[in-house]
């Protein structure tokens, strides 16, 4: 038995490479583009995290309504958005939030969060704080509220 002319082998080498570095070629070129985006957007992500603050401006208390109505203030130069917020009890107990996450906050805005105190602050010395959680920044408010 004859091996393969050599002629033969050399047509079906060429053959195999035009097929198969196409294939490879979109399949690497695929995944480093989709990796290029992923890291692209993680980064752009953390920078404008790095212009971004918050700050709870102030807390007021209405222990006759058993209502309480948080003040948040976008204080950086980008857009930001509020996930949560959550009113605590010396116990460690949540206050309702009676207002829906996600806020969306431009730079500069301020946006009010209401809780209902119902059964778990029920006096001024029972409040401890506030938390508000954006995309990118968390601020705690553990003064005095108004109204007490």
């Amino acid at each position: 038995m004859k091996g393969v002319s050599p002629l033969i082998a050399f047509v079906m080498l060429i053959v195999i490479a035009v097929v198969v570095v196409p294939l490879v070629l979109g399949w690497y070129t695929t995944v480093i583009g989709t990796t290029q985006n992923k890291v692209g957007n993680v980064t752009k992500q953390q920078i404008d995290c790095t212009a971004a603050e918050m700050s709870i401006q102030d807390v007021y208390i209405d222990l006759p309504t058993n209502r309480s109505r948080v003040s948040v203030k976008n204080t950086g130069y980008v857009y930001d958005v509020i996930v949560s917020a959550v009113m605590l009890n010396r116990l460690g107990e949540n206050a309702s939030r009676l207002t829906a996450v996600p806020i969306n906050l431009s730079r500069g805005d301020t946006t009010s969060i209401e809780f209902n105190l119902s059964g778990t602050i029920t006096t001024c010395g029972n409040f401890s704080k506030v938390q508000v959680v954006s995309l990118c920044k968390s601020s705690v408010f553990e003064s005095s509220p108004k109204g007490c």
